[in-house]
């Protein structure tokens, strides 16, 4: 294998992955009850709603919050 070849190659995986989060599953149970409030209740609709909205939200933040971080890791490298 040649110098070139060897500069090349790339690693099989991501740089950088998310932390895990329960999040989205808030998001899934929020769309769930949704659509439950629907077909039964309305009230279950409102209560899916503010589980969306909250899922979403909490979601976003830690998204910008590990962006924040991961830039200022680069910024230092740089």
């Amino acid at each position: 294998m040649s110098e070139n070849e060897k500069k090349q190659k790339h690693k099989a995986y991501p740089p950088y992955l998310p932390a895990p989060t329960w999040y989205p599953l808030v998001v899934a149970f929020g769309i769930t009850f949704i659509f439950w409030g629907i077909v039964t209740l309305y009230v279950l609709s409102l209560i899916g709603l503010a589980l969306l909205a909250y899922g979403v939200y909490g979601w976003i933040w830690d998204m910008r919050i590990e962006i924040k971080e991961i830039s200022e890791k680069e910024a230092e490298n740089e």
